[in-house]
C-alpha cells in the first residue's frame, strides 16, 4: 500500500501543472524536466539572471516575444525567427542575446521596462525577501506561535495552504 498524499496538496499540485496534467491526460505528453524554462520551450520564457538577482519572464504570444527582444535591443532575431517553432529551433541564439542582456541590469530595472513593453514579469524573491513581503499579512500567509521549548518566544510558521469559512485556518499547537 503506497503513502497517501494530503488530497489538498494533490489538489494544489494539479493546479499549478494544468498545462502539463491536461496536455498528459488528453495527448499522453509527458513533459520533459526543463528547469525553470517554460514547458512550452519558448527561449522567451523562462528564468533570467540579473546582476543582483533573478527574474522569471513569460514571453509566450508573438507580441510578448516581440516586445521583450524590442526591450533587449533585439528585435532582429524576433524578425529572423517570428514563429514559435522557430524560436525553439533557434533557442541557443535567443539565449545568446537573453542572458548578456539581463546580466547587465537590475531586476527592477528589467521589472519597469517589461511592464513597460507588456511582457509578463516577476522578480524571484529570497526567503527572506519573500517571507517580509507585506501581502503575507494581507494574505495571511504566515502565523505566530510559540517557539517549541521557548513559549515566550514567538515565530512565524507557514499557515495553512487553503482558505476557510470562517477564515483563517488557525494554528491550534505548535508541531511535536
Amino acid at each position: 500500500e503506497g503513502q497517501r498524499i494530503d488530497v489538498s496538496m494533490m489538489d494544489s499540485a494539479f493546479v499549478m501543472q494544468a498545462a502539463q496534467v491536461s496536455n498528459y491526460l488528453v495527448n499522453g505528453t509527458v513533459p520533459d524536466l526543463l528547469g525553470n524554462a517554460s514547458p512550452t520551450k519558448q527561449p522567451t520564457a523562462n528564468v533570467f539572471a540579473t546582476n543582483d538577482g533573478f527574474i522569471q519572464v513569460i514571453g509566450l504570444r508573438d507580441a510578448q516575444a516581440q516586445a521583450l527582444m524590442r526591450a533587449i535591443g533585439r528585435e532582429d532575431l524576433f524578425e529572423k525567427y517570428p514563429e514559435p517553432v522557430d524560436r525553439i529551433r533557434a533557442t541557443a541564439a535567443f539565449e545568446a542575446a537573453l542572458n548578456p542582456a539581463f546580466a547587465g541590469n537590475t531586476t527592477a530595472h528589467w521589472l519597469k521596462v517589461l511592464q513597460h513593453e507588456g511582457v509578463p514579469a516577476a522578480a524571484i524573491q529570497t526567503l527572506a525577501e519573500s517571507t517580509a513581503d507585506e501581502q503575507n499579512q494581507h494574505r495571511l500567509s504566515l502565523t505566530s506561535i510559540a517557539k517549541p521549548g521557548e513559549p515566550d518566544t514567538q515565530v512565524q510558521v507557514v499557515s495553512s495552504g487553503h482558505m476557510t469559512e470562517p477564515a483563517p485556518p488557525v494554528v491550534q499547537r505548535p508541531p511535536p
